[in-house]
């Protein structure tokens, strides 16, 4: 990890040919001074091996809050190029609000184009738990070039429109973690699984909510009225 520090941190102008000399694949993958498209095609490189250590290196490329931005979305466009439905846990282990949007983005478009595990859509609909509740992510607290109320509104709606077609499109393993975590179809749903019901039209668990709402209302008011909200509207003919 020292060297990979080490190389990014490194001056001068060193041209690929002599910088690839002596260098691991991973370390040519985050060396700043190999254009883009040679340190993509690294990550692909490794990413095709058949050695298990040298794929996990893109991940932990990907993963690492130490090396710039900029490498980490490339490491996770290359998983979306060459991963596969089963590196898809991992990759939507990056959906934190803590982590850049630019990143997280590309985590969505990664996860639309290789699939999503179960895992995968617990990790999606734990990371819309957290911003449904109101948690600050980075860009709330940094500040971004032009408009960053505006630009920042754009990415989370683009980014909460990526994850909710995920889930769309895996709505087995939703409707599965939604009712083995969040409580839907049970007496008690939570906030997550009303608003899931609503986000993603699950028409299909309308009479489960009605149901809960009968038996059991919630005491909050918060949640209670936006389970009447999605009994009058989603809800409403079904």
């Amino acid at each position: 990890m020292l060297g990979l520090i080490f190389l990014l941190k490194s001056w001068g102008p060193v041209s690929a040919a002599q910088t690839s000399q002596g260098q691991s694949l991973g370390e040519q993958a985050v060396d700043q001074r190999i254009p883009p498209e040679k340190r993509k095609a690294t990550m692909i490189q490794l990413l095709k091996s058949k050695n298990s250590q040298e794929r996990d290196e893109v991940f932990a490329i990907a993963s690492n809050r130490e090396i710039y931005v900029e490498i980490r979305v490339q490491a996770v466009n290359a998983i979306g190029e060459e991963g596969t439905v089963e590196d898809s846990y991992g990759v939507s282990n990056l959906l934190q609000p803590y982590n850049p949007m630019v990143l997280r983005l590309a985590v969505g478009s990664t996860i639309e184009k290789i699939g999503c595990s179960m895992g995968c859509v617990a990790n999606v609909l734990h990371y819309l738990e957290r911003i449904w509740k109101g948690e600050h992510a980075l860009e709330d607290w940094v500040m971004i070039p032009g408009d960053p109320i505006k630009t920042d509104q754009v990415s989370k709606q683009n980014l909460e429109v990526s994850l909710l077609y995920v889930l769309i499109h895996n709505k087995k393993d939703t409707r599965f973690v939604l009712t083995s975590v969040y409580g839907l179809g049970t007496e008690f749903p939570s906030p997550t699984a009303i608003l899931a019901v609503e986000k993603l039209r699950l028409t299909e668990a309308c009479p489960d909510l009605r149901r809960a709402n009968r038996v059991a209302p919630p005491p909050d008011e918060a949640i209670r009225k936006d389970l009447e909200r999605v009994l009058n509207g989603v809800c409403r003919s079904k």
